[in-house]
């Protein structure tokens, strides 16, 4: 048998990958037990500040996740690595606040040799979370993000004596966005200021992984749906957001400061959660998978226990609620 027959043998009887969809309501209860259940809120205890309330840290994050169907199919190890770096920064995740959100988006991973796609839940950090988190340095009186539109009277130099002049319109539709910027006022007197065009953060959204993903999903789908993305739905919050990632670098920020603008970046690269740790890049050896996450493991008690008080066992998950996820749902912005 020549060689090439040989090749064409093997790889006509090599394995391929088969993913089983899981049913709905089974993504659903899978979701619920892992944000709900008594381990994942001992630790989102420990990442928390005293005087927050892990389970309505936990709860807000399942209401959440309710919204999205793509984010009751990610991995549970992603959705939890996600909401401990939220928890880490001591942000609120959902677009009430705007401080940050969860975001679906996909990954390929090799199954069997052969790559499969596999959703994934990220952490989005808001403007208001990174204006939050900078101003906890002590060294700036104000950092502000500003949006100006075509009717603007806007006007800005650099060189030796950089300057921004912006009044704003007066009219209720002001036209489109053209430029965002962000000025942050030092404590020692000066200002430092940063400006993007709309090309420029458009260039910045392009590049995002959850961006592209959430793109790929609308149009894959038929009738072609509207993108579900921060980028669409809050766009003037994101292009803020963007602006002030970029005034960051020359901001003196706070540990909690520097850690969200380099988890954020990370999101943007597409890379999962957990690899960004403490500002910085940790190797692991591997990916974490949900088996590892479901492992039974001991986790210390907290130290307040008047603070974060122990709850008895969480309800059991609705199943009236649950009987409407079946492969027949119509599908929906919110569940």
């Amino acid at each position: 048998m020549s060689t090439t027959d040989k090749l064409k043998a093997e790889i006509g009887t090599k394995k391929t990958a088969v993913v089983t969809p899981m049913p709905m309501s089974d993504l659903a209860n899978r979701c619920f037990k892992t944000i709900m259940k008594q381990e994942t809120i001992k630790a989102f205890s420990m990442a928390l500040p005293k005087n927050a309330n892990p389970e309505r840290f936990a709860r807000i994050i399942w209401t959440e996740c309710r919204k999205s169907r793509e984010l009751l199919k990610a991995e549970p190890a992603s959705l939890i690595s996600a909401c401990m770096i939220a928890a880490q920064l001591n942000l609120e995740i959902g677009s009430h606040l705007g401080q940050a959100y969860l975001v679906p988006f996909e990954v390929n991973k090799k199954i069997d040799g052969q790559w499969v796609k596999t959703p994934q839940a990220q952490l989005i950090i808001g403007y208001r979370g990174l204006i939050t988190l900078a101003r906890k340095s002590g060294d700036m009186i104000s950092l502000n993000a500003y949006a100006v539109y075509e009717k603007d009277d806007f006007s800005y130099h650099l060189g030796l004596h950089p300057d921004i002049h912006h009044i704003p319109s007066s009219d209720a539709d002001r036209g489109n966005l053209l430029y965002v910027y962000a000025v942050a006022n030092f404590v020692g007197g000066g200002v430092q200021f940063e400006v993007m065009s709309r090309a420029e953060v458009e260039k910045v959204r392009n590049e995002s992984q959850g961006y592209k993903f959430a793109k790929r999903k609308a149009e894959s789908t038929k009738p072609t749906k509207p993108i579900n993305s921060p980028w669409v739905s809050h766009f003037e919050e994101m292009a803020k957001k963007t602006v002030i990632r970029r005034l960051a670098k020359y901001l003196p920020l706070s540990v909690e400061a520097a850690r969200a603008v380099a988890a954020d970046e990370a999101a943007d690269r597409g890379e999962t959660p957990w690899d960004v740790v403490d500002a910085s890049f940790v190797e692991t050896g591997g990916e974490i998978s949900p088996e590892d996450f479901d492992k039974e493991e001991p986790i210390p008690s907290t130290e307040d226990s008047t603070t974060n008080p122990k709850t008895a066992d969480q309800p059991p998950l609705d199943e009236a609620w649950l009987s409407a996820y079946d492969t027949s749902t119509t599908e929906g912005s919110e569940i």
